[in-house]
């Protein structure tokens, strides 16, 4: 134990108990990341929510990562799963902890892939032939219109098309539209 004057000498802010839990081997995630709440850090710290230690972490390579609401749904359904076993039994209740945060707030994929790595091996997001699922936009289709523009066709002819390169680069798309050719082209949610 120590007197709390002490404490407050070295730790006054989240960043700081951030900074010195990493310190103090914690695997943490990014300290900008919504999951790190001051009740989070606070948890982690007096060892009521799991955290692993970055020794005790397995980093396996994972080809194609998945979204973040993936992994956050796949470490939350492991730790919910009564077949799951802890070593020791007596961490559940910390394990528990960890889901209620993580389904709560976004954290940093790379924290989310060691997590799941360290908590199983054998899961099929690090298997070789592993494809995410593909993203959806729920029910939703957009719709986008393609304006004419008024331009000689004479002053593109003879031009290269762009490389797919060029395509996905950077660049002004409505460089060519008039303000009301913009506002029309927004898309349009069905």
């Amino acid at each position: 134990m120590m007197p709390l004057g002490d404490v407050r000498k070295k730790i006054k802010t989240n960043r700081q108990m951030h900074a010195s839990l990493v310190a103090n081997g914690k695997f943490m995630p990014g300290f900008e990341t919504q999951v790190c709440t001051t009740a989070f850090l606070r948890e982690v710290y007096q060892n009521e929510c799991y955290v692993p230690l970055l020794a005790d972490c397995t980093f396996l390579p994972c080809a194609y990562k998945p979204g973040n609401e993936v992994l956050r749904r796949e470490i939350c359904g492991m730790i919910r799963d009564p077949n799951q076993v802890y070593e020791p039994q007596s961490r559940r209740p910390l394990f528990y902890q960890l889901a209620v945060h993580v389904e709560k707030a976004n954290a940093n994929q790379e924290w989310l892939l060691g997590l799941l790595s360290t908590m199983n091996r054998e899961h099929p997001i690090f298997a070789k032939d592993y494809r995410p699922p593909p993203r959806s936009n729920g029910d939703q289709q957009m719709i986008v219109s393609d304006p004419m523009v008024s331009m000689n066709s004479a002053f593109i002819q003879g031009l290269p098309d762009l490389t797919e390169k060029e395509m996905k680069g950077r660049g002004n798309a409505s460089l060519f539209l008039t303000k009301e050719q913009r506002a029309e082209q927004k898309c349009v949610v069905l």
